[in-house]
């Protein structure tokens, strides 16, 4: 054993030789002790442990979801994680991740997703975010009419203004399903093996690279593969690749454009697409072709456009903001389109559409076959069952080049060699219609120098330019149906009548222009399917009108210092002016109307398109109207109407009036729908009437009217617009004075009504009368439009006979039909409708009534 006896008396030693010098009578120091580096080592510990261990605890904690969810409180979508793998210098590793559930149906379900960098990686550098796989993904791409699930979900993201900083990145998705589901038309389709990679590169500029394939299960497996690279601001290629694809597919994104229109068949072909030097330079070519194709829609109810093979193919190259098309055509056993040319990109960014059409130069050809045309759709056509069209083509043709001082245009179209077999006998329309139109651009404007149609049943010649242009036109339209009915059953339909027409444009040396119109047409009918027809024997129409304006701009400089219109017939006569020169063609429009007409021909009128069977009307009637017009709504100064001679019977009216006078002023706003009449008076000798501030609005596609009604009615000129089977039926006499007011409030609408009855005498055939000096009668209450609810607070008879006091309410439920379940995500068997239910009406009611029964009798 060590002993250190020999150190401990030599400390001793000098520890006593230092206390008897002088120079060392101050005490020995302590060593001190070090107890804040304990007390850091025993902090750190702990603390670094739990940094090491701190992803491990959100990872297995609720910590994770409520973190994913505090990130994406504001732009959504919901996120669940079954289960999670975080460390700090570990991969990152998501397991059973689901987003966006909703009805019951996630948009994706991902069972692994695994990142190529750790929590510390990701941390140090933000601008790398590394790769990441997705394993075995299952996505729900859901279609509505209106939208579809992927696009609320990212809605909020693409809406997003906050600046970001550019990132890199590499997503790869491995063996996908895609749920491709159109809830409209109940149809599924299930997309397998999808592949696909994104990669953002670091370098600037980035580098984009995405592709995409997957194969459709179906009874004939479609496949697709796209391809994307392009380098921001630089260069890029696109390419597409399909292969027995179903066209169906396309239906549920275009539903919300086609407007019902349903494509069938397969495609088959590739599209590829180029780009360099800021898209400087641009090449694209497709070459497509379809197998089955079918087109179906509304209009053509139960048949479809059906084509064995329908192709594709376009060539075309850009540089700089000019395209040219050396070749872009669509085949089918139908017809065909050509289309070649150059289009100047700039001129869509510095024109209207209209003017950057025009400006494009190059040739579209078309060609029709009418006998393809009504093999496919007879019904559509109304070709007649024992007719079938053997031959007939339609072509036109459109060219378009730029000359010396403009463009120059030339268009022209024809349907001709129509031919038909009938029952054994050959039908023939050689020439139906031929029409062209040569034009050019001048620094003057643009220059007609022809504009003609021909055909058995019209013609039609115009020229000219904008200083000097007339035409004419004569039609003969029993020729175009006795042509038609060959070929076309046309039982239900009918249209006849010849005249002729002309108009010209001048410009004055002044600068204004003077214009004219002027239309005769006799023995003009038709008759439509509905059963909707018109007859009018004369018809003569002339338009005219004296401004200045400048083609170039003519929203801000036309000026209209005078237009008349006056249209004849053989019983009406219309007549409408201006009061003052209009400087703003878009704004309003002061005008002044004058009609005069027939009770009877406007009675036949409204049986072209109501029934108004058994009524009849007789009397003139005459009409003056001052105001303005505008796109913003009708301003009426000063209304008035009068009608002479009138008598209207019916099943129940026998009303026969010397003279009726309305007079009114209001206004309608078309924004609001609100109708607006601060006074109106009706009178007759029977009736007069006072209305006061009308305002008629429509809330939900309900009127609620607000106003007040004066009026006085002669009893006795009243009844006798009541006829009755009696042969001597009872005489009545007096007066009514009251008044009606109603005002609406959201749903409601507030009624209130007090009428008095002056000298009432009742006389029957045996010479019995009934006088009673006053009646009383009110009322007070309110109509619930969205309850089909009527309260009566007050309702109340008070004469010397009778006196009544009730009230109550009147329910009425609107009839309701059967509906159908609205289809789940996935279809499935439909549940039961509810029961169609009738309407019905309800009433409780409450009061009290005091009478004279000895005066009552005499009733």
């Amino acid at each position: 054993m060590t002993t250190r006896t020999g150190s401990r008396r030599h400390f001793r030693f000098w520890r006593n030789k230092y206390r008897e010098d002088s120079a060392y009578d101050a005490p020995l120091p302590r060593r001190p002790r070090r107890r804040w580096l304990r007390t850091v080592l025993f902090a750190a510990v702990p603390l670094t442990l739990f940094l090491w261990f701190l992803p491990a605890l959100v990872a297995r904690t609720p910590l994770l979801p409520w973190l994913v969810s505090r990130a994406l409180a504001d732009r959504g979508p919901t996120v669940e994680i079954g289960s999670a793998s975080l460390g700090w210098f570990s991969p990152i590793e998501l397991r059973e991740v689901v987003i966006g559930r909703s009805n019951e149906k996630p948009a994706a379900e991902i069972p692994r997703l695994v990142s190529s960098k750790s929590l510390f990686g990701l941390i140090t550098d933000r601008a790398w975010l590394g790769s990441f796989r997705v394993e075995r993904p299952k996505i729900a791409a859901v279609w509505r009419k209106d939208g579809s699930n992927w696009e609320d979900i990212l809605a909020p993201w693409m809406k997003s203004t906050e600046p970001s900083e550019p990132v890199a990145l590499e997503i790869e998705i491995v063996d996908g399903t895609i749920e491709w589901i159109d809830l409209a038309r109940r149809q599924s389709w299930q997309i397998e093996g999808v592949e696909a990679a994104c990669a953002l590169s670091r370098d600037r500029p980035q580098l984009i690279d995405v592709r995409v394939s997957g194969r459709v299960a179906d009874r004939e497996p479609g496949t697709f593969e796209a391809k994307i690279s392009m380098r921001q601001t630089e260069s890029g290629q696109f390419s597409l690749t399909t292969q027995s694809l179903p066209l169906a597919l396309a239906d549920a994104p275009l539903s919300r454009f086609s407007g019902g229109w349903q494509v069938a068949g397969r495609l088959d072909g590739a599209v590829l697409g180029q780009w360099s030097g800021s898209a400087e330079k641009v090449s694209a070519q497709a070459d497509m072709k379809t197998r089955g194709f079918a087109l179906k829609g509304e209009p053509l109810k139960d048949e479809r456009i059906a084509l064995n093979q329908l192709e594709l193919v376009v060539r075309a190259e850009g540089k700089g903001r000019t395209v040219e098309i050396p070749r872009a055509q669509i085949n089918s056993e139908l017809g065909q389109i050509q289309l070649s040319g150059n289009v100047d990109l700039a001129k869509f960014e510095t024109s209207e559409l209209a003017d950057a059409l025009l400006a494009q130069q190059g040739e579209l050809r078309g060609e029709l076959d009418l006998a393809r045309l009504a093999a496919l759709l007879p019904g559509t056509l109304r070709i007649r069952p024992e007719t079938k069209l053997t031959s007939g083509k339609v072509e036109m043709n459109l060219q378009s080049r730029r000359g010396e001082q403009g463009m120059q245009w030339v268009a022209s179209a024809q349907a001709a060699n129509v031919a038909a077999a009938d029952r054994g006998r050959t039908i023939r329309w050689d020439k139906p219609i031929s029409m062209r139109i040569d034009a050019r651009q001048t620094p003057r404007g643009f220059v007609i120098d022809l504009l003609s149609c021909e055909s058995d049943f019209l013609r039609v010649n115009a020229a000219g330019d904008f200083d000097d242009l007339a035409g004419n036109a004569q039609f003969e339209l029993e020729k175009l149906m006795g042509q038609l009915e060959q070929f076309v059953d046309l039982t239900d339909f009918r249209l006849n009548g010849q005249g002729w027409a002309r108009g010209r444009w001048k410009k004055l040396a002044n600068g204004d222009f003077d214009t004219a119109f002027d239309l005769e047409v006799t023995q003009l009918g038709f008759r439509l399917p509905s059963g909707t027809q018109w007859n009018e024997p004369n018809l003569s129409l002339t338009v005219s009108a004296r401004g200045r304006t400048d083609w170039a701009a003519v929203a801000s400089t036309a000026r209209i210092d005078r237009f008349d219109l006056e249209a004849r017939t053989s019983a009406e006569n219309l007549i409408v002016r201006t009061t003052a020169p209009i400087v703003d063609i878009q704004g309003a429009w002061p005008l002044d109307l004058r009609f005069a007409g027939k009770l009877e021909s406007l009675l036949g009128r409204a049986a072209s398109f109501v029934s108004v069977e058994p009524w009849q009307a007789q009397g003139t009637v005459a009409l003056s109207a001052a105001g303005s017009v505008s796109a913003e709504g009708v301003h009426l100064r000063d209304l008035r109407a009068t009608a002479e001679s009138v008598k209207v019977t019916g099943p129940w009216l026998d009303m026969a009036e010397r003279k009726i006078e309305l007079t009114a002023a209001g206004s309608w706003q078309k924004k609001s729908g609100q109708v607006s009449i601060p006074t109106v008076t009706l009178a007759s000798t029977a009736l007069t009437a006072r209305g006061e501030n009308w305002t008629l609005s429509t809330t939900e596609g309900k009127f609620a009217p607000s106003g007040q009604t004066s009026f006085q009615a002669d009893l006795a000129r009243i009844a006798s617009w009541f006829p009755t089977k009696s042969p001597n039926p009872p005489q009545i006499a007096g007066t009514a004075v009251g008044v009606l007011k109603f005002a609406s409030s959201g749903p409601a609408t507030r009624l209130q009504f007090d009428t008095d009855i002056n000298q009432l005498t009742i006389r029957d055939q045996t010479g019995i009368v009934f006088n009673e000096p006053r009646i009383q009668l009110a009322a007070a209450g309110d109509w619930d439009r969205s309850l089909g609810v009527l309260r009566i607070e007050r309702g109340e008879l008070a004469s010397s006979a009778v006196s009544v006091g009730m009230g109550g309410t009147l329910t009425t439920t609107a009839a309701t039909k059967a509906t159908t379940t609205p289809p789940s995500l996935v279809p499935a068997a439909t549940a039961a409708a509810p029961a169609s239910k009738a309407a019905a009406t309800s009433a409780s009611f409450s009061g009290a009534c005091n009478y004279d029964l000895d005066r009552l009798t005499l009733l």
